[in-house]
């Protein structure tokens, strides 16, 4: 009970996946750059207690977010580790309406209330018994964490930004009062996708952010990660890196770390952190993304909109729904009260049946094959969907959240100026 009093209270931006693979020894060490020198070790890997943290923007999140979770703790788990909780944290507010004002596009904005629903949704829906899990909203209570960005946002949005929760912040107030990081053994482990390593290479001060805490990264499908800034001082606060993938990590066209399998001791570190690269999800779970779900509801309203739906109508055609015959009945309902004798015509819009028989023959072939496009087009997004871990019955809230977006950017722009967070 306490923890999940804590929990409330706390969260953390990562991307977390801990698995396991034959451990092999290599003579050969890994070139090295200024505080980092990998040299073999067979001593056995130490056995810990993890408290894992799934996270990012989840704008929306989907069920691969969800299962790299749940990978993780079975692997761990299988690797003779404990998971005492896996911790699912998407961005706060303030983050995301920062991005998306940045990116200047429609790109949709999800509120964290509504990412937090369809992350505890998705849960329920993956289902397991590998470890407690919780998915958490820290903005509420975590406000006096709170700081400017003078090297970033500040830049991103010279007209102004919202004040955000910086990572050695968070990473400090997690660790300093999540009760079972106060457990003796019990590590936080910041646990990212290899691809994100470039971005941890330009952290602040990464000596203090690793300080209790282990480095996972997890393969991609990508045959090397470069590094385009010296990545020294990040490298030299891990002891010890653990490589059961494949996955080249390079800086100035040399090869650092993931090239060779097995168990290696920096020499030149100066913290006491662990790295382990990890082997990549199937691939099934690699190709799921937010952005694939976004552009698959864009191309769905569009759709519509070429009938003469928009979005708002749009909406009420997926939310209550139980499966995709009964969506498509809406549809075909839709599209026919829309239209009239007088007002159909070519060009994206179907026909009302009462007219489709006073009109020639190809003329309403056509119309009926219109709408056949149509209906395989919102099966196509559909199935997208369901693989996301959004069946029919739950898809009404993406194309709410979707066709709301605006109204809820600009409550987001509000409510920051309104507590003083709006920097200009």
């Amino acid at each position: 009970a306490q923890a999940t009093k804590v929990l409330k209270q706390l969260g953390f931006l990562a991307l977390g996946v801990h698995a396991g693979g034959e451990q092999h020894t290599n003579n050969d060490e890994e070139a090295s750059v200024e505080g980092m020198e990998l040299v073999p070790s067979s001593e056995a890997a130490p056995r810990q207690s993890y408290v894992l943290l799934v996270s990012g923007t989840m704008n929306p999140p989907h069920r691969g977010h969800v299962r790299i979770g749940l990978s993780a703790a079975r692997a761990l788990k299988e690797q003779g580790h404990q998971v005492k909780a896996c911790l699912f944290v998407p961005v706060h507010d303030n983050y995301m309406w920062n991005k998306v004002t940045s990116k200047g596009d429609d790109t949709p904005f999800y509120p964290v209330a509504q990412r937090l629903a369809m992350l505890e949704s998705l849960i329920r829906g993956e289902g397991s018994d590998e470890c407690e899990c919780h998915a958490l909203d820290y903005e509420s209570s975590a406000r006096a964490l709170l700081e400017e960005s003078p090297g970033y946002w500040a830049k991103a949005l010279p007209g102004g930004y919202l004040r955000t929760v910086p990572t050695a912040g968070l990473i400090g107030h997690l660790t300093a009062n999540f009760p079972q990081l106060q457990e003796p053994g019990t590590r936080l482990g910041l646990v990212f996708g290899i691809d994100n390593l470039a971005g941890m290479a330009t952290w602040n001060r990464p000596g203090s952010l690793l300080a209790k805490a282990d480095l996972v990264l997890l393969g991609r499908a990508t045959p090397e990660v470069k590094l385009a800034k010296d990545p020294a001082e990040l490298l030299a606060a891990l002891s010890t890196f653990e490589i059961s993938a494949k996955v080249p990590v390079s800086f100035n066209g040399t090869t650092l770390f993931g090239g060779k399998l097995g168990r290696f001791k920096n020499a030149g570190a100066t913290g006491e952190s662990m790295l382990s690269l990890l082997p990549p999800l199937e691939q099934v779970l690699e190709t799921l993304s937010s952005t694939m779900i976004r552009e698959c509801l864009s191309a769905c309203f569009k759709a519509l909109a070429a009938r003469g739906i928009d979005a708002f109508s749009a909406v009420r055609l997926f939310v209550g729904v139980g499966d995709v015959p009964e969506v498509l009945r809406r549809v075909e309902q839709a599209v026919n009260a829309h239209n009239s004798p007088h007002t159909a015509a070519l060009g994206g819009l179907a026909i009302d049946p009462a007219a489709v028989g006073k009109l020639p023959e190809a003329f309403a072939t056509q119309a009926n094959e219109d709408l056949d496009k149509l209906k395989g087009e919102v099966t196509g997004c559909l199935d997208t969907l369901a693989q996301h871990g959004y069946l029919p019955s739950a898809v009404g809230v993406l194309f709410q959240g979707a066709a709301e977006s605006k109204l809820a950017l600009e409550h987001a722009s509000a409510k920051g100026r309104e507590r003083g967070e709006f920097v200009c």
